[in-house]
């Protein structure tokens, strides 16, 4: 662990141990107000999805609409969501994310920007948008009228 990495650790557990007073605060980590987190290369603004905990599960689910039965998208909904908390909440570095998880730094980008996408009402690949136009063959009208003739 490199001294950079707990002084900003340290840092903190400061700022939370100072705002544990705050009932707000408690609830969803800094106020619930976007706050800028200073990490070691470059200023992150968090979303408000990433300090409130329900709107978090509600992105979770949009990704992994069976995270609460298959235990592999349990399993990648819970490391998305570490990855979340370590990267927004308490100002991780990719880099650092990637060494404790032990994925790649370009792999933890990929899933920062995933979620990104989906909160912001995208595919995780940021294609496209969800819910415009159904997927799939479309069905045939079903507007066929049977005439009978009688003579």
């Amino acid at each position: 662990m490199s001294k950079k990495h707990t002084h900003t650790k340290r840092w903190h557990e400061r700022i939370k141990a100072e705002l544990a007073w705050v009932p707000q605060a408690q609830e969803t980590g800094f106020a619930g107000q976007p706050v800028r987190v200073r990490t070691r290369h470059k200023d992150v603004v968090v979303p408000i999805w990433a300090t409130n905990n329900v709107a978090l599960q509600h992105i979770l689910l949009k990704i992994y609409p069976k995270m609460w039965t298959c235990t592999r998208q349990k399993f990648h909904a819970g490391r998305l969501a570490g990855i979340v908390e370590r990267y927004y909440r308490e100002g991780w570095t990719e880099g650092q994310i990637a060494e404790e998880l032990g994925m790649t730094i370009y792999n933890v980008r990929y899933k920062l920007r995933a979620i990104r996408n989906a909160a912001q009402g995208m595919w995780t690949n940021g294609k496209g948008r969800t819910g415009t136009r159904p997927r799939g063959r479309p069905r045939k009208p079903n507007n066929c009228t049977v005439e009978s003739s009688v003579i």
